[in-house]
């Protein structure tokens, strides 16, 4: 019933309405506050209460409540060590006041990276650049200590520009690289705090957002898959990147690309999707439960007029005919009771790829984000067992 609601009130406009009666939480997806909370240690309970406050998504309100919390991430440290500051100071020695310092940053970044969501606004799009600056600093400042090396990059295609960030392991040769892209309302940002992981154990990562979103300039199509490519390219000819170990990793709209770049790009050695649109949620039912705000993000990353004209676009991204071109091995993941896409097509991705295996979670939602922890252990294990030896499917475990 709460998805046919959140539906026809994105359809009829009055998301407002619903939102200033129920809250914003009754709007938004089951996966949108464990996606947020578990990038800085936020207790779920704490961040569904701040998200049922809030009575609106229109700009001004929206980020004015949220950057509040964030002003006061900055301004008072966290009285006990979180698991956001264990996260990124994993093993490494620096001074307990430094700890909660580095917690209460996090906490700020991931409060603006809210208030920035899903994008497409003035206030929105200057809590992004906020964000974006602050955790610049962080990974400058903190890279000796994690053991890692940060650079930006920049990847230009047919006159298309797109943003990413690198995090290399400090020093040695040439290591292993996986590229990753998030959803369209996400921001590089959040992917290079999910993964952050991955460059402090030896596996680099690069990190970009997709053609069409934040502060790209071009338009998302079907045709996008070139900037991926070329991204790819670029990290190939990288000094510190191993070429013959390259895979690329994405999440929600952005497992659609990781799975479309595989139909024919010869670089990548595997490639994990999680949570991927890939032909049925492309569908006449695509929109169902979808909130007005994610409509319109979509809207304007495509260039739609209307409803109508985004599932005319979206239909046509359909991979379904080019399953079985993927012949490298690739992990499919996913909750199986997913609300934001149809977790037929994680079935049938993985059914149809030669060399695909399916990590579906009981229970779970989009990309299985309650389990995160887990597949994201699991796909590194796997990305390095596909990296070391005949690129095994089975290895994820």
């Amino acid at each position: 019933m709460r998805r046919t609601i959140v539906t026809v009130c994105a359809l009829t406009g009055t998301t407002e309405l619903l939102s200033r009666r129920r809250g914003a939480d009754y709007v938004l997806p089951k996966a949108w506050v464990p996606r947020f909370a578990g990038l800085a240690g936020i207790d779920d309970a704490l961040l569904s209460a701040q998200l049922h406050d809030i009575r609106s998504f229109r700009d001004q309100p929206w980020t004015t409540y949220w950057n509040r919390l964030a002003r006061e991430q900055r301004t008072e440290a966290a009285p006990t060590l979180s698991p956001a500051a264990e996260l990124l100071i994993a093993r490494r020695t620096i001074a307990t006041h430094e700890l909660y310092a580095v917690d209460a940053l996090v906490k700020s970044i991931v409060y603006g990276l809210i208030s920035a969501w899903p994008g497409g606004s003035p206030g929105r799009t200057a809590a992004y650049r906020n964000s974006r600056r602050q955790l610049e600093v962080l990974l400058t400042t903190l890279g000796p200590a994690l053991g890692v090396e940060f650079e930006p990059f920049t990847v230009e295609d047919g006159g298309e520009i797109v943003r990413g960030h690198l995090l290399l392991p400090t020093g040695g040769g040439p290591c292993p690289v996986v590229l990753t892209v998030n959803g369209v309302d996400a921001t590089v940002q959040e992917s290079l705090l999910a993964f952050l992981g991955y460059p402090c154990r030896g596996l680099a990562l690069a990190a970009m957002e997709m053609p069409g979103t934040w502060e790209s300039h071009t338009r998302l199509s079907a045709a996008s898959a070139q900037v991926f490519d070329a991204a790819l390219r670029q990290l190939a000819g990288h000094p510190r990147i191993d070429l013959n170990r390259m895979a690329m990793l994405g999440l929600s709209l952005g497992g659609y690309w990781a799975a479309a770049v595989a139909t024919t790009n010869r670089l990548l050695r595997c490639a994990v999707v999680s949570g991927a649109p890939t032909d049925r949620s492309f569908g006449p039912a695509a929109m169902l439960g979808v909130p007005e705000v994610v409509v319109e993000a979509m809207r304007n990353a495509l260039g739609a007029r209307t409803i109508r004209d985004l599932g005319t676009q979206l239909r046509r991204f359909s991979l379904r005919g080019l399953y079985r071109l993927i012949t490298i091995p690739l992990l499919v993941v996913n909750g199986d009771a997913d609300e934001v896409v149809s977790v037929r097509d994680s079935r049938d991705l993985a059914a149809a790829a030669p060399r695909a295996q399916l990590r579906l979670y009981l229970g779970d939602g989009h990309c299985a984000v309650g389990n995160f922890a887990d597949w994201t252990a699991a796909a590194e294990r796997w990305m390095w067992r596909n990296f070391t030896d005949d690129g095994d499917p089975t290895a994820a475990r």
